[in-house]
C-alpha cells in the first residue's frame, strides 16, 4: 500500500518552506561542473542544476523580475518587444569533448530535412492524441535522512519482487502502448533505463541557433541562476525561419530516452521536437500550451556514440493561427538518459541510475528557477514526501487553463501486500479528498483488467486469475492521487496490479506477457474513461496487435522483398489494422522513419543502398495508433552474388517469459535501512529478447561478404529450401526455452531431410541439447537418437554461465584467443543457460568451455554424411560472442569448416583435391 496522506504546503509559509528546502539542500550543490564533465567511475555527465541549492533563494530573495506572479499565473506570456538577434551558430561544426581526437571541421548549416533523406517518422497518432499521460511508478530508492542516511527501497523482496523496480518495469511498458496511441507523456520517475545522461541548456556551448532568436524575461526556467538568458524563443511561422539544435557529445552507443523541458504559457503553440538518432529522424510534438516546467518524454532512440545525433526545435507549425505573430516556441533544454542520482542528502549519493531512485529526487533536478518545491519540507522523511511529490509535480506542470478536465490524466503504477489477489484500483476515503470521477476511474480500470484476463483466449497465464470480489479500496485518503495535491486538475488513480506477497500473484509479477497485458487494458482502460467524457456517441479505436514479418529475400543489391502475417486474432487485443508501416534499419538497432505500404501483407522495397545488409521491421497501423513492431529479419546480397553461395538465417527465438528475465542482486537496504540485500526480477524487454538477432548474424555474414536471406521459425518447414539455393542453413535460437520447445519433431525431420541433400546446417542456441538430451527434461528416444546420431552429441551439463571463456580446440579453428559471451554490457543479451556436451562417434569439437572440468564441449562439427551433408552445433547463442568483431571471425570459420560460401571454381577445385586424397589413400591401403 501507498505510505501515509500527505498534505500540500500551506500559502503562508511558502517562502519560509522554499528557503528551508534550499538550506537543506545545499551540502549537494554541485561546484562549477561543466555540462559535459564526465564522472569517472560512471561515464556520466553531470550537469550544473541549482534545484535545490543556494542559487535558487537568492533568485527569490532579489526579486528576478515579478516572480510570485508569475508563479501563479497561468497566462505568462514573451514580451515581443525584449531583445533578439539573428544567430547562425548552425553554421560552425558541432561541439566536441576537449579530449576527443578528430578535431571539428568547419561546415555549412545543412538543415534536417536534407540530412534524413526525405524520410521523417513521425510519432503515431491515435486514439490518446492531443491527451496528456502523467504517468507515475511508485516507490524507489530513498534515503533515510532521520538516522542512518543510508539508502533503501521503500518496499522489500518478496517472492522475487521488489515493488520499487516491479512498478518502475511495468510503468516502462505502459508508456511504450501510449506513446504509440498518440499521447504526450509526463513521467513522474524516468523512463527507459540509461545510466548515462547528457543535459544541454540553452546556453550549454552543445546548444546551437539559426534564425532570428529572442531572450526571455521569464523568471522560470531551466539552469543556473546566474544565466545571461533563462531561454530563448522564436516567433511561430508557417515556414522555417529559425532552428535551435541540441547536439550532446554521446560517449556510448546505446538506446536513450529523450526529454524536453519548456516553460508552458498562454502564447505557446503545438511545437515540434525533431529527434536526430541513429536510424533517421523522428519529430514529435508538444502542447506547451498545455504541459511545460519539467521533463516531458519524446519517446527512445538509439544513438551512435558521437556527435551525429541531436534534437532540434522549429519554429514551423502547421496551425495558421499559431503564426499569428504573436505565438512562440521555446528553447530551454533537452536532456538526452538518465544518467546516475546525484542527490546528496548528507550520507552520500545512492549510486543507482536515476530511473530506480524515488520520485521526490527526479523532481527535485527536474525544478526549474523560481519554483516552490514540490515535496512537502515539513515531512519527516524523503520517504513521506515522496508520497505526494508526483501529484504536485502534475499539478505544477499541468496548465489547467488550456483545454477540459479530460484531455489530461494521471495514473500510478504500485502492486499490493497484506494478504489477497488480484487486482485493486485506489480512491480517497473522503469525498472531499478524490478528484472528480476518482471512484468511476478507479473501478474501470480493476475492472478492464478484470474483463481481459478472464476472456477465453486472450492469454495463456502460468496461474490462474483471480477476480477480487470488491474491485477497489478506499481506507485511506492516499497521498499521491489527494485531490487538493493535484489540484483537481485531472482525474487519478492507483491501479494495484497483484498482490507481490503472494506467491501466485507473484509468479504473474515476474512473468513479462501478463506485464505486457496489463499494459495494454490499462490503455484501454483510460482511452473509454477519456471517451465517455468527452460528450463523442462513437466508440475509441484501439492499436491493432503487432504483425508477424516471415521473411526477408534480397532481391538485388539494393532491393528486397518482404512478406509478413496479419496480427494474431486475440478477442480482447487492439482493432483490425487499416494498414501497414515498414521501417528501415541499416544495423538492425536504429529505425528510420518508416512508410506507409497500405493494407497488403508483401511488399518489394526498393533503392535502398548497394552496400551492405537490410533490416526490417513491420507495424500494423489504424486510427486508434501503431502496434509494437514485428521481430527483426533481413538480408543481403553482395556484389559478388552470382558467384557466391547464399545463406538462410532462421529467427527461432520466439521465447518471451520469465525464462528470460533479468536478475538484479543488491547487497542491501530491500525494504528498510537494516534489511538485507537479495537476487530479484527485472522486467526489461529489449535485454531479454529483443527480437532484432538476426541482424547479428547478418552483420557476422555481411563482414564475411556472404549473402543471406531470414525467415521466421514458423515458415520453415513450408518453404521451398534446398541445398541447390542455399549453401547453409542457420538456425539462431538464442535462449529459447525449453519450456516454449526448441527443436520441434517436425523441425527435426525437415533438417534431417535436408542434410540428406547435402545440405549444411549451424545450430545455436543455449538449450538445443538440453532439451532433447538432459534426463531432466524427459527426452523420448527420438529426442536422444536426434542429438546422439544427427548433432553428434550427448548432453553433460547445463546452466553455464557467461563467465566462462571458449577455447577453440586445436587443429579446427584458426583463433587462437579465448572468446567471451555476453555479460549483459554487450549488444545482446546475457548469456546464461548455455549446454556442454560431448562428441558422440566421429566428428571434431571445435570449441570448448576453457575453465570447466574435463574440458566439456561448446561446439562440435558432425562428419560428413555419405551424401555430403553436414551439422554444427553450438552450445551457446552466436549473438553472445563480444564484441562484435569476434563474432563474424568465429562465423566465418564456421563457414569455412562446412566448405559454405567458396566461388564454384574454388568448390570444384576443392572437390578435386579431396578426390585425389581419397583415391590416393586407397592406393595406400592396397
Amino acid at each position: 500500500m501507498k505510505g501515509k496522506a500527505t498534505s500540500v504546503v500551506p500559502a503562508l509559509v511558502f517562502l519560509l518552506g522554499t528557503l528551508a528546502w534550499c538550506s537543506i539542500s545545499f551540502a549537494d550543490a554541485p561546484s562549477a561542473r561543466a555540462s559535459e564533465t564526465t564522472q569517472t567511475a560512471h561515464s556520466v555527465a553531470w550537469v550544473e542544476q541549482t534545484s535545490g541549492t543556494i542559487g535558487e533563494g537568492l533568485v527569490l530573495l532579489r526579486g528576478r523580475g515579478d516572480w510570485q506572479k508569475a508563479l501563479v499565473s497561468d497566462d505568462f506570456r514573451e514580451d515581443l518587444n525584449t531583445t533578439w538577434s539573428e544567430r547562425t551558430d548552425l553554421s560552425r561544426a558541432p561541439m566536441r569533448r576537449r579530449n576527443e581526437r578528430a578535431a571539428a571541421t568547419q561546415r555549412s548549416y545543412v538543415p534536417t530535412k536534407e540530412l534524413a533523406g526525405g524520410v521523417i517518422g513521425k510519432q503515431p497518432t491515435g486514439c490518446l492524441s492531443g491527451k496528456i499521460v502523467y504517468l507515475s511508478g511508485g516507490h524507489g530508492w530513498t534515503c533515510d535522512i532521520t538516522s542512518s542516511s543510508m539508502w533503501y527501497t521503500q518496499r522489500p523482496l518478496t517472492f522475487g519482487i521488489v515493488e520499487d523496480f516491479g512498478n518502475l518495469d511495468q510503468a516502462n511498458m505502459f508508456a511504450d502502448f501510449c506513446w504509440r496511441a498518440g499521447a504526450t507523456i509526463v513521467p513522474l520517475r524516468p523512463l527507459g533505463n540509461q545510466p548515462v545522461e547528457r543535459v544541454v541548456d540553452n546556453t550549454s556551448p552543445q546548444a546551437r541557433f539559426e534564425g532570428r532568436w529572442y531572450t526571455s524575461k521569464s523568471p522560470i526556467y531551466f539552469g543556473k541562476w546566474y544565466d545571461a538568458a533563462p531561454y530563448y524563443f522564436a516567433i511561430a511561422s508557417k515556414e522555417e525561419t529559425a532552428v535551435a539544435r541540441y547536439q550532446p557529445f554521446i560517449p556510448v552507443s546505446d538506446y536513450y530516452p529523450v526529454y524536453c523541458w519548456a516553460r508552458d504559457g498562454a502564447d505557446r503553440v503545438t511545437q515540434t521536437y525533431r529527434i536526430r538518432h541513429a536510424g533517421g529522424v523522428t519529430e514529435v510534438q508538444v502542447n506547451h500550451r498545455r504541459v511545460g516546467k519539467g521533463w516531458i518524454y519524446l519517446g527512445e532512440y538509439y544513438f551512435n556514440r558521437g556527435s551525429d545525433g541531436f534534437v532540434e526545435v522549429t519554429n514551423e507549425v502547421s496551425d495558421p493561427a499559431d503564426a499569428d505573430g504573436k505565438h512562440v516556441v521555446i528553447a530551454d533544454a533537452i536532456r538526452f538518459g538518465n544518467g546516475l542520482g546525484d542527490t546528496n542528502r548528507g550520507g552520500g549519493i545512492s549510486g543507482h541510475p536515476r530511473e530506480e531512485e524515488a520520485a521526490r529526487y527526479w523532481a527535485e533536478r527536474a525544478l526549474p528557477i523560481g519554483a516552490p518545491p514540490l515535496y512537502d519540507v515539513m515531512d519527516s522523511s524523503d520517504q513521506d514526501n515522496n508520497v505526494g511529490t508526483p501529484p504536485r509535480t502534475t499539478a505544477y506542470m499541468n496548465r489547467e487553463s488550456e483545454g477540459t478536465f479530460f484531455d489530461r490524466i494521471y495514473l500510478g503504477f504500485h502492486s499490493n501486500a497484506v494478504g489477497g489477489r488480484g487486482v485493486v484500483g485506489l480512491f480517497g476515503k473522503d469525498a472531499d479528498k478524490r478528484p472528480d470521477h476518482q471512484v468511476e476511474f478507479a473501478e474501470l480500470v480493476a475492472k478492464q483488467l478484470n474483463e481481459d484476463l478472464t476472456t477465453t483466449g486472450a492469454i495463456a497465464l502460468p496461474v490462474p486469475w483471480n477476480v477480487r470480489k470488491k474491485l477497489t479500496d478506499s481506507h485511506i485518503n492516499f497521498g499521491e492521487i489527494r485531490r487538493d495535491a493535484i489540484n483537481n486538475e485531472m482525474c487519478a488513480t492507483i491501479v494495484e496490479v497483484a498482490f507481490h506477497d503472494n506467491p501466485l500473484d507473484a509468479i504473474l509479477l515476474r512473468d513479462p506477457q501478463f506485464r505486457q497485458f496489463v499494459a495494454r487494458s490499462m490503455l484501454k482502460a483510460i482511452t473509454r474513461f477519456l471517451y465517455a467524457h468527452s460528450g463523442s456517441s462513437s466508440q475509441p479505436v484501439f492499436p491493432p496487435e503487432p504483425p508477424r514479418l516471415i521473411s526477408a529475400v534480397a532481391l538485388t543489391t539494393s532491393s528486397v522483398a518482404l512478406q509478413w502475417l496479419p496480427p494474431a486474432e486475440n478477442p480482447v487485443g487492439g482493432d483490425a489494422p487499416e494498414s501497414y508501416r515498414v521501417y528501415y534499419s541499416r544495423d538492425g538497432f536504429s529505425l528510420d522513419g518508416g512508410r506507409n505500404v497500405g493494407l497488403t501483407t508483401g511488399t518489394v522495397i526498393t533503392d535502398l543502398p548497394t552496400t551492405g545488409p537490410h533490416y526490417f521491421r513491420i507495424a500494423a497501423v489504424n486510427r486508434g495508433g501503431e502496434s509494437a513492431p514485428s521481430r527483426l529479419l533481413g538480408a543481403y546480397c553482395s556484389t559478388e552474388a552470382p558467384t557466391r553461395e547464399r545463406v538462410v538465417v532462421v529467427s527461432a527465438f520466439t521465447t518471451f517469459s520469465e525464462d528470460v528475465a533479468l536478475t538484479q542482486s543488491e547487497p542491501l537496504g530491500l525494504g528498510s535501512p537494516l534489511h538485507a540485500g537479495g537476487d530479484f526480477i527485472r522486467l526489461i524487454p529489449r535485454k531479454m529478447n529483443a527480437g532484432n538477432y538476426v541482424s547479428h548474424w547478418g552483420n557476422a555474414l555481411a563482414a564475411n561478404n556472404m549473402s543471406f536471406d531470414s525467415i521466421a521459425s514458423e515458415i520453415l518447414t513450408s518453404m521451398t529450401i534446398s541445398p541447390t539455393n542455399y549453401g547453409a542453413v542457420l538456425l539462431q535460437f538464442g535462449r529459447q526455452s525449453v519450456r516454449d520447445g526448441v527443436l520441434s519433431s517436425q523441425t527435426r525431420r525437415w533438417c534431417e531431410t535436408f542434410a540428406a541433400l547435402k545440405g549444411k546446417l549451424i545450430v545455436s542456441g543455449s538449450n538445443v541439447v538440453e532439451e532433447l538430451d538432459d534426463a531432466t527434461t524427459r527426452p523420448t528416444t527420438t529426442d536422444r537418437a536426434f542429438a546422439r546420431n544427427f548433432l553428434r552429441c550427448r548432453f553433460v551439463k547445463g546452466d553455464l554461465g557467461a563467465t566462462v571463456p571458449l577455447v577453440a580446440e586445436k587443429r579446427t579453428l584458426r583463433t587462437t584467443s579465448p572468446l567471451m559471451l555476453d555479460i549483459g554490457s554487450g549488444d545482446a543479451y546475457r548469456a546464461v543457460g548455455n549446454d556442454a556436451f560431448t562428441l558422440v562417434g566421429e566428428g571434431k569439437p571445435l570449441l570448448r568451455y576453457g575453465s570447466e572440468s574435463g574440458q566439456l564441449a561448446a561446439a562440435l562439427v558432425s562428419p560428413k554424411a555419405s551424401k555430403g551433408g553436414q551439422v554444427i552445433v553450438m552450445g551457446f547463442p552466436l549473438e553472445a560472442i563480444q564484441p562484435p568483431a569476434l563474432r563474424a571471425s568465429l562465423l566465418g570459420e564456421m563457414l569455412d569448416t562446412l566448405g559454405v560460401g567458396l566461388p564454384p571454381s574454388a568448390k570444384a577445385k576443392e572437390s578435386q583435391v579431396s578426390a585425389t586424397k581419397k583415391r590416393s589413400s586407397e592406393r595406400t591401403r592396397r
